[in-house]
């Protein structure tokens, strides 16, 4: 425990013992009084919850409305529901909330890029606060309103309130596709403890109890002080080596009415979460290089199986199970977490309310992770031995050179790191109610101040396991045995300060108008925000000492220059400030408007803002990026059916369409000019600068030789030619027989090009740049070694930045909450998802650049074309290369969940309860579509595609006894997940691929040397087999 987080340690400690002290003396209050205090117009009283069904909210507005005249869709979880699931955490709770994604299957993309982590659900785990909600991540869970970065237990939370479509109106950033709201348990006044115990599969087993009620309640009146706290431990593994989770979590709270206008609420949580076994399961075997494939013909990589897969060692060459971790059970990742938040609520007048809340979370995490690779080195014999470090094993014959003697080893290193990160939130609304010809209205004026400040320590391994090798350790490459931690060393190498500041001021009217018979919202919020960045890096006090004298290693003062202003061409940055320092500003709106037609069936449509602001990233000219936003468009209906005999809805349900607009989302378009990182004279080792390659012969002469890096395009601009682009009538051409050749390349200056007609490099340069087979006919960068080398100094390798796209999720979804009778209650709900790219994809220009980058060939411009913009890729448009309408979002199109509870009331199973739960997700990508290049892997030529993963569904169930015994109420409860044990999903699909059949290279399906082979592919999903958790529940 770090001395930072020992203070908030010590509240949480002094609160408990205060509480246990003070709680005892109090007297009981009447039956009346079990419930939480509350301010109407800001908080829901959830022990008006019935069953599964809410009837209000205050999520969206941040005012207590009914949710069947609020025009915004929510959908609320409550305690009753997380409970029957058997959810111990939000993420369980949200299981049967259709269309919020909590995992990805296509996570290999350049859709990762945008700040909020949005286009494959990629960035989403069981151990993040990140889902994704209609097609867009949404980073952080709320609680009170404030943000929340750990994944949070159920101990004290009474529900959650889900916010479908943008909602930056009022929670700021990181709400480009909804919001998970998490409703508090408020103390009570009456004294009520709940214990719950419960174990399972998987090593589950978790204990919990929850102590509420009065410490002091003044007479007379409505003044008073209550309690609450939770306790939880829990243990839950994976059916994976050595992957552990424990969680220890306090969370004490106290509301207190000093007066009978003001409330003050105070929330607190502590808890160390721990996770060991998350180091890599398998390593890819090495690759010696291209080789027949026997099942194929193909020519490819040695270590590609005839499905496109990469092979595995402890896998596919030493059968170990899917399950086993080769790296051991020695890394882990500790999280010491806390969080506080105090809300005052005062009423200033009749209908002015102010409500004050701060929050201030701290998060210090420790790990040691690993790394590893399969290392090779060939010999002339068996009798040789390699020379470099490494436990070289003789694995037989080269496959690709078989005379010489293949070996292998297993090199590691381990790696440790601690970050510390602290969020500190202040939030102040003003409220103001009254009444306008009669009908009541509301503004709520606010601003939000939000920093995050993250100081992140890496370190550098100085032992290893092997003498001579200080950062890496070396196994024999054999059957695998589980890699332990030896108590390598690790000095400290660098701490990295990230800062963000955004503050969020924002205008809120809701207004009842005919008779409550419309409900109108409107809304504006500016937000203003600006990062900061820069780290400092460790020297030696004394630079005499060897690396392992960890106490020589200090942190100066100052930071790293470098980390402070970037280079001439660079993004600007101004002491560490991104952004030149100048703070960003944007704006959102949202306007909404609720009509109920009838007295149970309203009608809705709103428009609502999100924004996920840039925090640094730049496009190719180092201009930075305006923030990432959405703007929905949506329908709805929400209609209360078939009254019961005390005027409760048998049927509550609602149903919207939906357009989310989500503008400037990051793409890194791996064939985008970069000049910000071009035009510098920055060289190749052991060269010079412009030096002269000169031909051979009578028609000889000379061609500058760069000696500059790949990604410079100083002049002159040289390409190295391929010499099998030239027609056979021009090989003895003087400007090809006297140009500068070697290995079968031309090094080619393309200021001295002719036209077509004249000059036949000109003519193959054309055909090189056009040849159907290859986009990189152009992109040889070096030639030879030594000073006899030849170097291309062309803008064809001067390429990989961001760019900004658009995209739209649209579609349907629906919640639907079934009482058709005191015993029955079912659960519905459906989300129908389509997302595409719309546009975007804009490129910047880069200076001196030529028909011949390699960017052209990527956007399926012809040098021809290229010339006809002048040469500036600025005007090109992304449409030529298929991206547009492409779905990048793996999440399921279709999503089904439903959840049944049945209570038997009468009979000899009176007290029983049984549930059946079904989620249905519709198919989903085995692989991205577009490719790093903004190219189809299903439709271009000569590309294998991954089929989709076919509809996948799982049944949980659960069975419950609720009764008196021993004189007390008791609630046992088993629940089965996953009860058909469906494990693995496989589908299958094929490519058709144009071969060479002397040399097994792909070629264009035009060449007459084509012939068309037909290959397989795979995707293969696993899930978690058959498992179960028992609870048993009390009330003291």
């Amino acid at each position: 425990m770090t001395t930072k987080l020992k203070f908030p340690v010590l509240i949480v400690a002094s609160g408990l013992s205060v509480a246990s002290s003070l709680a005892q003396p109090a007297p009981a209050p009447r039956a009346g009084d079990d419930r939480p205090v509350m301010l109407s117009e800001f908080r829901v009283d959830t022990t008006q919850d019935r069953g599964y069904i809410a009837t209000n909210s205050t999520t969206g507005t941040r005012l207590n409305l009914e949710i069947k005249a609020i025009p915004l869709p929510i959908e609320v979880i409550t305690r009753e529901f997380i409970d029957d699931i058997g959810a111990v955490d939000v993420k369980e709770a949200l299981e049967y909330s259709a269309g919020i994604v909590q995992d990805g299957v296509a996570t290999e993309n350049n859709f990762l890029f945008s700040p909020s982590g949005t286009g494959a659900a990629g960035s989403l785990s069981r151990d993040t606060t990140g889902v994704n909600i209609r097609g867009l991540n949404t980073r952080s869970f709320l609680r009170s309103g404030f943000r929340q970065d750990t994944v949070t237990d159920v101990v004290n939370v009474d529900r959650l309130e889900v916010a479908r479509g943008p909602q930056s109106l009022l929670y700021g950033v990181a709400s480009l596709g909804g919001v998970v709201a998490l409703t508090p348990k408020y103390p009570r006044a009456r004294p009520q403890t709940d214990l719950r115990l419960g174990f399972g599969s998987n090593e589950f087993y978790r204990a919990e109890i929850y102590n509420t009620g009065p410490i002091w309640k003044a007479r007379g009146d409505n003044r008073h002080l209550n309690y609450g706290v939770g306790l939880v431990y829990q243990n839950l593994s994976s059916r994976s080596d050595f992957d552990d989770r424990t969680r220890l979590l306090v969370t004490p709270a106290l509301e207190y009415r000093p007066f009978s206008d003001t409330n003050i609420f105070v929330d607190l949580e502590y808890g160390r979460f721990e996770n060991t076994g998350r180091g890599f399961q398998d390593l890819a075997d090495a690759n010696p290089g291209n080789v027949r494939n026997p099942v194929t013909g193909q020519l490819i990589a040695e270590n590609i199986n005839e499905w496109n897969e990469t092979r595995m060692v402890a896998k596919d060459l030493f059968k170990r199970g899917r399950l086993y971790r080769w790296s051991g059970p020695d890394t882990f990742t500790q999280d010491d977490y806390f969080s506080g938040t105090v809300e005052i609520t005062q009423k200033l007048l009749s209908g002015l309310t102010a409500v004050l809340g701060a929050n201030y979370s701290d998060r210090f995490t420790r790990n040691r992770s690993i790394s590893g690779s399969v290392q090779r080195t060939t010999t002339a014999g068996p009798t040789v031995t390699p020379t470099s470090l490494g436990r070289w094993t003789d694995v037989g014959p080269d496959p690709v050179n078989p005379a010489l003697t293949q070996w292998k080893t297993v090199g590691h290193g381990w790696g440790y790191s601690e970050t510390h990160k602290y969020i500190r939130q202040a939030r102040l609304d003003l409220s103001y109610e009254f009444n306008l010809f009669g009908h009541r209205q509301h503004i709520l004026l606010g601003r939000t101040e939000q920093t995050v400040q993250q100081s992140a320590l890496s370190t550098s391994q100085v032992t290893s396991n092997t003498p001579g090798s200080a950062n890496q350790g070396f196994l024999a490459f054999g059957a695998p045995e589980y890699i332990r931690f030896q108590g390598e060393q690790f000095r400290p190498f660098r701490d990295t300060i990230f800062t963000e500041w955004d503050t969020g001021t924002y205008a809120v009217y809701q207004g009842r108008w005919w008779k409550d018979r419309l409900t109108a919202i409107g809304g504006w919020r500016n937000e203003r925000y600006l990062v900061r960045s820069y780290y400092t890096s460790f020297v030696k006090q004394d630079a005499t000492q060897p690396d392992i004298n960890l106490a020589n290693w200090i942190l100066p003062g100052a930071p790293d220059a470098a980390s402070l202003v970037n280079a001439v061409g660079q993004a600007r940055i101004v002491n560490g400030y991104r952004f030149g320092a100048v703070p960003q500003r944007d704006d959102v709106f949202t306007a909404g408007l609720n009509a109920r037609l009838f007295r149970d069936v309203n009608l809705y449509a709103v428009s609502a803002g999100g924004i996920f602001p840039n925090t640094g990233q730049r496009d190719g000219a180092a201009n930075p990026f305006k923030p990432e936003t959405s703007q929905s468009r949506e329908l709805g209906a929400k209609v209360d059916l078939w009254k019961d005999a005390r005027g409760r809805s048998r049927i509550s349900a609602s149903v919207a369409y939906f357009e989310v607009d989500r503008q400037n989302a990051i793409y890194n378009f791996a064939f985008a000019p970069q000049p910000r990182s071009n035009n510098q004279s920055t060289l190749r080792a052991g060269f010079t600068g412009n030096t002269v390659a000169t031909g051979t012969g009578p028609t000889a002469y000379s061609v500058h030789n760069s000696g500059f890096t790949t990604f410079q395009t100083n002049n002159p601009v040289t390409y190295l030619l391929p010499v099998s682009y030239l027609a056979a009538a021009d090989l003895n051409h003087p400007r090809v027989t006297g140009a500068p050749q070697q290995s079968g390349f031309i090094l080619v200056d393309y200021a001295s090009l002719g036209s077509a007609a004249s000059d036949p490099l000109r003519r193959a340069m054309e055909a090189a740049a056009n040849d159907p087979a290859t986009n990189t006919g152009l992109g040889g960068a070096t030639v030879g070694t030594g000073a006899t080398a030849f170097n291309s100094n062309n803008a064809y390798m001067n390429r990989n930045s961001d760019v900004a796209y658009d995209d739209r999720s649209k579609g349907v979804d629906g919640q639907i909450y079934l009482n058709f009778t005191e015993n029955l209650s079912t659960v519905l709900t459906y989300t129908h998802l389509v997302q595409a790219v719309r546009g975007g994809f804009e490129i910047v220009d880069q200076p001196s650049s030529t028909e011949y980058d390699s960017w052209w060939r990527f956007l399926r411009y012809s040098p021809d074309e290229a010339r006809a913009l002048s040469l500036d890729e600025s005007k090109t448009n992304a449409t030529k290369v298929g991206a547009i309408g492409r779905r990048t979002s793996d999440v399921p199109r279709n999503v089904w969940a439903v959840w049944n509870n049945y209570k038997f009331t009468t009979g000899r199973l009176k007290g029983w309860e049984a549930s059946l739960g079904v989620t249905l997700n519709g198919p989903r990508q085995g692989e991205q579509v577009i490719d790093n290049g903004l190219r189809s892997r299903a439709t271009d030529e000569n590309r294998r595609y991954r089929p989709q993963l076919p509809m996948e569904y799982k049944a949980n169930a659960a069975i419950a006894w609720r009764g008196e015994f021993l004189g007390r109420r008791w609630n046992v409860r088993l629940n089965i997940t996953n009860l058909l044990d469906d494990q693995k999903m496989i589908n299958t699909n094929t490519s058709t691929l144009y071969l060479d059949p002397a040399t097994g290279a792909t070629v264009a399906s035009t060449s007459p040397t084509a012939r068309a082979i037909t290959v397989s592919n795979r995707a293969i999903r696993y899930y978690e087999p058959r498992s179960f958790r028992l609870s048993l529940s009390t009330r003291l």
